[in-house]
């Protein structure tokens, strides 16, 4: 049984939350699009989730991720994750397409 979505937004938003179970948050098919923006709201205010490439890189591979949020995610995750993303077949198009253009700009 997935939680639902809402659910997952109130736990987002305790300031008790572990980075752990941020990333599992973020990993779950069923959170949605307010979920995934609300947690890269919150990698970009507070520096020690932003630190985490886990977390990154789960915002990014999610289906429910908005295309734009997770193509933003893609400069700020190292060539090993990128060519992770380009391996997973869940992946949409344009995420694994603008992972692997990062890919060969960082080798030119």
């Amino acid at each position: 049984l997935q939680p639902r979505p809402l659910l997952l937004l109130y736990l987002c938003k305790n300031p008790l939350i572990t980075l752990p179970e941020v990333v599992q948050i973020a990993k779950m098919p069923s959170i949605d699009s307010l979920v995934a923006e609300y947690i890269v709201k919150m990698v970009h205010s507070n520096p020690r989730w932003a630190m985490s490439e886990e977390l990154k890189l789960a915002l990014a591979t999610n289906a429910k991720t908005p295309g734009g949020t997770a193509l933003s995610l893609l400069s700020h995750l190292s060539t090993r994750s990128l060519r992770h993303i380009c391996k997973l077949g869940e992946v949409r198009g344009p995420v694994k397409q603008a992972a692997m253009r990062l890919i060969q700009e960082r080798r030119d």
